[in-house]
């Protein structure tokens, strides 16, 4: 049976019951009143009036049992009556006790049958009354025995003889009262049972809307507060913020939308874990807070990203040092067990009216702010600023269409030669990838390189380079006898990756390409970033077969000694040294270490950027031969490779420049 009809069908049985046995009580009292009408004859008129207050009084005392189970919360039918059993004896002791004590005390002794009229009225109209009240035989027990305390006083202390008609009339309401507990017996037991189950079922469904509520509580915080933090979410930010716009375009006043981040938070939870991640959002959360007045607001936008709105009373100046203030207070050192740590954010702000009226267009502005504030380099605020929007638009269409290009296959590669100078002969091929969009034409690799790196789509585009390179390589080698490497370049993105050797291994087993065939350049800036981490995945690599390169030497912070803890093959000289030999003896000594160096601890050295026959001279000159440059040539197609490595090698060497 559905749980709810059976609860409705016991409910109902439960009323019915209870009828049955109220219409017994209010018969018994009638039965008490013709009684005591009956005696009449040796009790005075004030008897009649004690037991009429003694039925209002008695009815009185219900309903303030009543009340009470209502100021409590509680029903009467529902009661448990372990919680309440003291409250009805003792309520009914008083009542019982009290009033046979007045009739004792009210009605002298004018002879033995006047006491046991009085008592039997008392002791009947109190047990019929407990049993209506309490639906428990133990109850009517108890309170008939407290009844019969003033019968037995008076028969101590006042009567001398008991009289063997009242005697035999005490006895007939005695069984007036058993015959009538015996015929609602079975209603009084059903009547039981039914509200020990339906208490039951009223506790169930007690529990169940608490836990309800409980539910619906939890599931309110979690979709307005941030768990972590205690703070607002957007969600509630959002909704604060539209009422507030309301309220400050009725008065005519401004506010500033702040779109706050913490910079290289990635690197601390990477690096210290997330629980120390944490326990610093937790920290700035309560900073940000400290900084903001009660009709203000501070939310968590997302991981390490926080809203504020912000009330202004003077002129953007005064903004201006507000925010530097609520940055500074975040660049205060944080504790983290046994050491410290100094946070740096960078804000963007978005000012009402100024800058948008809707929470959606603040938001999105001053997030393009804080944008641009990270690109100066963090720990500062910006202003929004129109063309910064028209940039960030820009920039999401530029997005969008590579995006699409790498789906559909548009972009392409060009090959540039490394060239043995003493030789002649192409050692190897750079892959650089090249996009021709319909839109923007050709797009540069500095423009769509760096995007791709910031919207990770860097996995994808490195992918498919590493796949159309080794592809074309594996068709060169089939056609031609030319022993010569594909480089492809790598990506910080791509070592976030962790598919990436796997993705490489694989490449290879699809393509043919054999490991030695293939070289993969880094930068010196991305070993740096996160030293073990990176070259572990280096050695990896390394184990393949595959050979290493380090390009772009010498533009980041790593030092000469630092190589030799590095798994690369080769290092790459940056074209800033060559391109100012001539006129910097500082760079010229760099170059000329970096290649001995170089040579010592066994890496070929391969010199980028060679535009002159000045340079490729002096690069002989110490030794490096390996070169790559526009002297020689500069990115070609997949054709114009294939005409160029099928020449013999007589042919190729009159092709390049005289030097």
């Amino acid at each position: 049976m559905n749980p709810d009809i059976q609860r409705r069908s016991r409910a109902e049985l439960l009323r019915s019951a209870f009828s049955n046995h109220r219409a017994a009580y209010l018969a018994s009292l009638l039965t008490m009143g013709l009684i005591a009408l009956s005696l009449r004859d040796i009790s005075d008129t004030a008897l009649m009036g004690v037991f009429i207050a003694w039925l209002l009084l008695a009815e009185l005392g219900r309903i303030g049992i009543h009340l009470a189970f209502s100021y409590h919360g509680d029903s009467r039918l529902s009661l448990q009556l372990q919680r309440w059993e003291w409250l009805f004896l003792g309520g009914g002791a008083v009542t019982a006790a009290g009033w046979g004590f007045g009739a004792w005390a009210l009605f002298p002794a004018e002879g033995t049958g006047h006491q046991l009229a009085l008592s039997a009225l008392v002791i009947g109209v109190t047990s019929i009354t407990t049993l209506a009240a309490s639906s428990h035989f133990r109850f009517a027990a108890g309170f008939i025995v407290l009844a019969l305390t003033p019968l037995a006083l008076a028969q101590m202390f006042m009567a001398t003889e008991l009289s063997l008609l009242m005697a035999a009339f005490t006895l007939a309401i005695g069984g007036l009262l058993a015959s009538i507990a015996l015929v609602n017996s079975r209603s009084l037991q059903e009547l039981l049972e039914l509200r020990f189950s339906y208490s039951n079922m009223a506790q169930d469904l007690a529990d169940e809307i608490f836990a309800k509520q409980e539910t619906e509580s939890r599931l309110d915080e979690l979709a307005h507060y941030d768990p972590l933090t205690g703070l607002a979410n957007r969600s509630m930010f959002r909704d604060a913020l539209s009422r507030e716009l309301r309220i400050m375009d009725r008065s005519g006043r401004r506010l500033a939308v702040v779109f706050l981040d913490i910079d290289r938070f990635k690197a601390i939870n990477d690096s210290l874990g997330h629980e120390v991640g944490d326990n610093i959002l937790k920290e700035v959360a309560s900073r940000l807070t400290q900084q903001v007045t009660e009709r203000e607001l501070v939310a968590r936008q997302s991981s390490d990203e926080f809203l504020l709105f912000l009330r202004l009373n003077g002129r953007t100046n005064k903004l201006s040092q507000r925010l530097q203030d609520i940055i500074e207070s975040l660049n205060d050192t944080i504790e983290v067990g046994d050491s410290e740590l100094r946070v740096t954010a960078c804000a963007g702000v978005a000012l009402f009216p100024d800058d948008g009226h809707s929470p959606e267009a603040l938001i999105q502005h001053a997030d393009i702010a804080m944008a641009r504030a990270k690109q100066l380099g963090g720990n500062g605020h910006q202003f929004f600023q129109q063309e910064m929007h028209d940039q960030a638009m820009q920039r999401l269409a530029m997005e969008t269409a590579l995006r699409k290009a790498i789906q559909n296959n548009g972009l392409h590669l060009h090959y540039q030669p490394q060239v043995d100078a003493l030789s002649g002969r192409i050692v190897g091929l750079e892959a650089l990838a090249r996009w021709r969009d319909p839109d923007y034409g050709d797009v540069s690799p500095a423009d769509f390189i760096p995007l791709a790196e910031q919207t990770g789509l860097i996995v994808p585009l490195g992918s498919w380079v590493l796949t159309e390179a080794c592809q074309q390589a594996r068709r060169w080698h089939d056609r031609t006898d030319s022993d010569f490497y594909i480089s492809v370049n790598l990506s910080v993105g791509q070592f976030a990756d962790e598919g990436l050797v796997d993705n490489i291994h694989a490449t290879l087993e699809a393509t043919g390409v054999r490991p030695e065939q293939l070289v993969l350049e880094i930068t010196e800036s991305l070993v740096m970033s996160e030293p073990e981490y990176h070259i572990h995945i280096l050695e990896t690599i390394r184990n393949l077969g595959i050979r290493l390169a380090l390009d772009d030497f010498g533009t980041g912070y790593s030092s000469l000694s630092y190589l030799r803890n590095l798994p690369i093959d080769i290092l790459k000289l940056d074209r800033q040294f060559l391109s100012n030999l001539a006129h910097n003896s500082e760079d010229a000594a760099i170059a000329r270490a970096t290649i001995t160096m170089a040579a010592d601890i066994g890496l070929k050295v391969v010199a980028e950027g060679v535009e002159t026959a000045d340079q490729l001279r002096w690069l002989l000159s110490q030794d490096c031969h390996l070169v790559q440059g526009y002297f020689f040539s500069r990115p070609l197609s997949d054709e114009q490779i294939s005409e160029l490595i099928q020449l013999p090698p007589a042919e190729l060497s009159g092709r390049w420049p005289k030097y």
